[in-house]
């Protein structure tokens, strides 16, 4: 498995993407990074076609900072929502009562 970081540059591709529950068959638009997993097959023919590209140097840098701020905002984000369940809901008061 390769350790690089490839975006689409095609308005929409499809990649093979390996995982503990098996191999699926995944939809990307463009600008979106390929996920671990991906079959090595699929990104070295959309490579040859122009489809994807490797990102590297300093953009990468920034892409996987951006990855991780994503990855904490989502985990914070998880973390209201299960508080907000916690919260008994307020009953509005109607007029009729």
């Amino acid at each position: 498995m390769s350790n690089k970081t490839y975006r689409v540059t095609a308005p929409y591709i499809t990649l093979r993407v390996h995982s503990e529950e098996g191999t699926k068959l995944l939809g990307f638009y463009k600008d979106a990074l390929a996920p671990e997993g991906v079959d090595q097959d699929d990104i070295e023919r959309h490579l040859r076609k122009g489809m994807v590209e490797e990102v590297q140097g300093a953009e990468l840098k920034a892409v996987k900072t951006q990855q991780v701020e994503a990855e904490k905002a989502e985990k914070a984000a998880d973390a209201a929502g299960e508080e907000a369940a916690d919260k008994p809901a307020l009953k509005a008061k109607g007029a009729g009562s």
